[in-house]
């Protein structure tokens, strides 16, 4: 294991990993982990190509494959990085452009060059990566102009046509180009702020290393040094307790006045973990052998950089990061002291944990704008809308004086199942793991006695997930007027709840290997009143959630049935006597009576209800009983015994009735009527 890390390590650094920079050796890890990437996906292109019979295509990528093992091999032996740096980057912007431009639908080469922004700033810097960025947008542009020239000149037409410029569309070279700037911009900016820190870092390190050099490197104690350092400097004795005499800085830094005689292990005691202290002990007694190797001593300091935790005032406490260095003065003819240096390093220790938290944000920026640029501007703020609302109904019921715990504890279920349900069918990944892990901590606390500690925790977390949303808000803010311009006619008035439909329909059939069509001939969106938009949304989102998942059956199954391997939902909208009447269909395995019966035979919930005596419709009504599932594991699709709960909820919360036809393994429907 040892030996296979190793070789990674050499292989990455380019056999350099002790002789450069950090800032030199990350820009090398990052440029030999390109040039692996892209030999391994330019061979894959080749051999593709190759098997197409396209052999000039094939010629061109191995052509580029053998060029980065070549900048690899010269990069290795000449140690030319930064020429490698910019090669790399120049070929990597010509592979983009190539596949951009090379046919096929609009969307597919795009999303390989969207990368090439963040690739350029991080691997040849700030400044040259814009400026290969910028000129990356210019033959984009370009390309797009000549495609749309009509002149009787034969080579202006073949140059055209041979960039592929007419292959895209208007509406999307804007595209592409906006969401490439965007990403442009981002990438700078992080980089900006990553190596202006970075260089306040190695500036404070510099300074912090050069004035504990001249200390230790000074032989003579004087007050005049005593009185004027900002440093701790100190003498301890065999005993490890402080001489008298030491800089007056020391006191502030470790909270303590009158030091002489103190021992120093009592100042460390409760103050750093019991395994550092007893490490430290041991340490300063080695200081005092005659053999002791002082060059092994100054390696293997515990408290190089330690945290210390000071008690304050009313129960608080202080923390600080504090550097020691601790040398050995006399000879054998003399006995032995020990010479310590500490110095607070409080702000620098901050200052990175300020940088490590910018750069997880910066990190979730890029992977929510990743998420929203394939997302339809008006589909996130309904998200968001949808998302506020519920977790208002949460904040409302946590600050109300309701004492039941466990109505509580179903209330947020619901509304973060809701949530999660939209984040899904959106992409949103992060949030919804989020949301998923709340759900189960939920369900922990459901099995037992919850308590108003158990509630305050998920405060947290709901805390937590109302910052990730806010990041999100951000985000659209930032883009959706862009979006929302260059969206198409067609698309800007297409019904959002269709749009969600399918949405759900696509990312489910994906994902559980299922064949599905929306039928909606008969939906109407504009039969639907804003005072049911959101119930109805949540509702349709949950049964077909629950279609794709229990409902409707793979392929295979369904050819065994006889049936057309793609299964079918069908939603329509009536106003009828009065009412809304929504109707929602599948045709699949409809509500199988013996199989509920058999489930719930097995489940701890209904072992004091005779099962046997039920008739099939009552057996049919226990799907919307908390906690009952079909499934026996929890996914972010199904398995948490809330989905028809939930739907059931939210039709008799909307004021709402609804009725179930179903036959076996031909379909299953819901009738659903609200007052108009």
């Amino acid at each position: 294991m040892i030996s296979v890390r190793r070789l990674m390590r050499n292989l990455l650094t380019s056999g350099t990993l002790d002789t450069l920079d950090n800032e030199l050796r990350r820009r090398v890890i990052i440029l030999n982990l390109m040039i692996i990437a892209g030999f391994v996906m330019l061979t894959a292109f080749g051999t593709i190509a190759l098997f197409e019979t396209n052999v000039i295509r094939a010629i061109i990528d191995y052509a580029l494959a053998f060029f980065i093992v070549a900048l690899f091999v010269a990069m290795r032996i000449f140690r030319t990085f930064h020429f490698a740096s910019y090669a790399a980057t120049i070929a990597a912007g010509l592979v983009y452009l190539y596949i951009y431009f090379s046919p096929g639908p609009d969307s597919s080469g795009a999303v390989w060059l969207l990368s090439f922004p963040v690739i350029a700033i991080f691997n040849v810097g700030l400044r040259p990566g814009v400026v290969f960025s910028i000129v990356c947008v210019i033959v984009i542009t370009a390309s797009y102009v000549l495609g749309q020239i009509h002149t009787t000149f034969e080579i202006v037409n073949t140059i055209a046509g041979r960039l592929g410029s007419t292959q895209h569309s208007f509406d999307f070279v804007i595209r592409t180009i906006g969401t490439f700037i965007i990403i442009m911009l981002f990438s700078a900016f992080y980089e900006y702020v990553r190596t202006a820190t970075q260089a306040r870092l190695e500036e404070a390190n510099l300074d912090l290393e050069r004035t504990s050099q001249d200390l230790l490197n000074r032989k003579q104690q004087t007050d005049s040094i005593f009185k004027n350092v900002n440093d701790g400097i100190f003498l301890l004795n065999k005993s490890l307790c402080f001489d008298s005499e030491y800089s007056h800085a020391l006191e502030g830094i470790i909270n303590k006045t009158k030091l002489t005689k103190v021992s120093f292990l009592d100042i460390l005691k409760d103050k750093i973990p019991e395994k550092a202290f007893t490490a430290t002990a041991d340490y300063l007694e080695m200081f005092f052998s005659p053999n002791a190797n002082l060059e092994l001593l100054a390696d293997i300091n515990p408290l190089e950089e330690a945290e210390l935790n000071f008690q304050m005032g009313e129960g608080g406490f202080k923390t600080k990061y504090l550097e020691f260095a601790f040398a050995r003065i006399g000879d054998e003819e003399r006995l032995f002291k020990i010479l310590g240096t500490v110095r607070d390093v409080t702000p620098q220790r901050e200052l990175a944990n300020q940088l490590l938290v910018q750069q997880d944000r910066n990190k979730k920026q890029m992977e929510n704008l990743f998420q929203i640029i394939q997302v339809e501007p008006r589909l996130m703020k309904e998200f968001i809308a949808d998302a506020e609302e519920e977790l208002e109904n949460v904040n409302a019921v946590l600050k109300s004086d309701e004492e039941d715990y466990r109505f509580i504890l179903d209330t947020i279920y619901q509304s973060a199942h809701a949530i999660k349900g939209n984040a899904v069918l959106l992409g949103l990944e992060t949030i919804s793991g989020m949301l998923h892990h709340l759900e189960d901590d939920i369900r922990g606390l459901q099995d037992k006695e919850a308590s108003w500690d158990d509630l305050f925790q998920l405060t947290v977390h709901l805390t937590e997930i109302q910052n990730e949303l806010e990041i999100i808000r951000q985000l659209i803010d930032k883009i959706v007027s862009f979006q929302s311009s260059m969206a198409s006619g067609s698309a800007g008035q297409r019904n959002l709840m269709l749009s969600y439909i399918e949405r759900v329909i696509n990312r489910l059939q994906e994902d559980l290997g299922k064949e599905v069509i929306l039928s909606a001939n008969r939906f109407s969106g504009d039969l639907i009143s804003p005072r049911y938009r959101k119930t109805i949304k949540d509702v349709i989102i949950q049964l077909t959630r629950n279609a794709l998942a229990h409902g409707i059956e793979s392929p295979e199954e369904r050819s065994v049935k006889n049936k057309q391997r793609i299964g079918t939902i069908s939603i329509a909208t009536e106003r009828q006597d009065g009412n809304l009447t929504i109707t929602f269909r599948d045709d699949g395995r409809g509500f199988d009576a013996d199989k509920i019966r058999a489930r719930a035979k097995q489940l701890a919930m209904f072992q004091n209800t005779d099962i046997d005596s039920l008739s099939n419709s009552q057996v049919i009504a226990l799907v919307f009983r908390e906690g009952f599932t079909s499934s026996d594991t929890a996914t972010m699709h199904s398995g948490r015994g809330v989905g028809l709960r939930l739907v059931k909820n939210k039709i008799e919360a909307g004021g709402g009735t609804f009725k179930i036809r179903s036959a076996k393994d031909k379909y299953s429907e819901f009738v659903i009527s609200f007052p108009t």
